[in-house]
């Protein structure tokens, strides 16, 4: 099994945009991990931490950050593995919400 590094930082940057009719909150995450950007997650449903515990199932997903306990706060694991978890979020127009996108993969 190939053993992974450990990022010392991860940063999300959460926007968040708010349907006035119905009063649902959709949200997009840009991550990026010891400032290089890996992945955007486009248009989701959710709100409060939601985005957090999707952008950690993707990092384990990618392999960049394993989850080991998925019952634990997300910030609470980056924690005691000694990762900087940051975390900012800004209110946006529909229309700003950045769209899917990932890295391209060089072998």
């Amino acid at each position: 099994m190939k053993e992974t590094k450990v990022p010392s930082s991860i940063f999300i940057d959460v926007r968040e945009w708010r349907d006035k009719t119905y009063g649902n909150t959709y949200y997009s995450a840009i991550v990026t991990v010891d400032g290089e950007w890996q992945f955007t997650t486009g248009m989701s449903y959710g709100y409060g931490d939601q985005a957090v515990y999707d952008v950690a199932k993707e990092l384990d997903a990618r392999g960049i950050v394993p989850i080991i306990e998925p019952h634990r706060s997300v910030t609470y694991d980056m924690r005691e593995r000694g990762i900087d978890l940051y975390v900012a979020r800004r209110d946006v127009l529909k229309r700003e919400l950045p769209k899917k996108a990932e890295r391209e993969v060089t072998a």
